[in-house]
């Protein structure tokens, strides 16, 4: 019945929650709405055997080491899956909320950025992801953000995921602020963002690119 379609499928992919667990070597991935591949845990990584979990950490921080990873297509440039990006979680389940801007110390009167009130959210990617390249957004098969960086996981860890109290006012990164708050309306509506990542030299000119070729909803064109 199509009532039970989508627990087996959850409980048969690494990437996604719910369902039955289903022991076996090979699992499914999922790489888009709809868009699954074989994902073989024996060759992958010894530790997904036990249960699920975001697909394994490239070895010596190179993506390229990894041919059987998801990949997909982003205006004919290949990029490699990295992780679900969901918020961190309070004991009870609930999504953990965080005010950093209480934390500054305002003697000038500096006024809140556009985003600065919150609240926000905690994220985390894998931390070993010290390369330059492109990185993208995606949600149900769509590109929503581009994003260019020098090191992808300084760039969520501790540049989206954690927001520091002077970035909430302005002057300081309003778009950490903004990115947070925009990840953070997604998990509140129940919707998942998977984070995608291109290893390159010329992160720049191919952000460019890729923002004027694709015109995700989130990037400021």
């Amino acid at each position: 019945m199509p009532g039970t379609i989508n627990p087996t499928i959850q409980g048969m992919t690494v990437n996604l929650s719910g369902g039955p667990y289903v022991a076996s070597d090979q699992r499914l991935c999922s790489v888009g709405r709809g868009q699954f591949v074989i994902f073989d845990l024996e060759t992958a990584a010894p530790d997904l055997a036990a249960g699920r979990t975001d697909p394994p950490l490239p070895p010596k921080h190179r993506l390229a080491n990894l041919d059987h990873y998801p990949e997909r297509e982003i205006a004919e440039f290949r990029f490699r899956f990295i992780c679900n990006l969901k918020p961190a979680l309070e004991p009870d389940g609930s999504i953990r909320f965080d005010q950093p801007q209480s934390q500054y110390v305002n003697r000038s009167g500096i006024s809140l950025n556009r985003y600065g009130a919150g609240p926000f959210c905690r994220l985390r990617i894998p931390g070993n992801i010290s390369v330059s390249g492109v990185y993208a957004i995606i949600r149900d098969g769509c590109v929503l953000y581009i994003g260019e960086c020098q090191n992808l996981s300084q760039r969520f860890n501790a540049g989206y995921g954690q927001i520091s109290p002077r970035n909430c006012y302005q002057g300081g990164q309003e778009t950490n602020c903004r990115m947070n708050t925009l990840v953070l309306r997604e998990a509140l509506a129940g919707r998942a963002l998977s984070l995608y990542f291109r290893e390159c030299k010329d992160y720049k000119n191919l952000e460019a690119h890729l923002r004027q070729e694709v015109r995700p909803e989130w990037n400021r064109i």
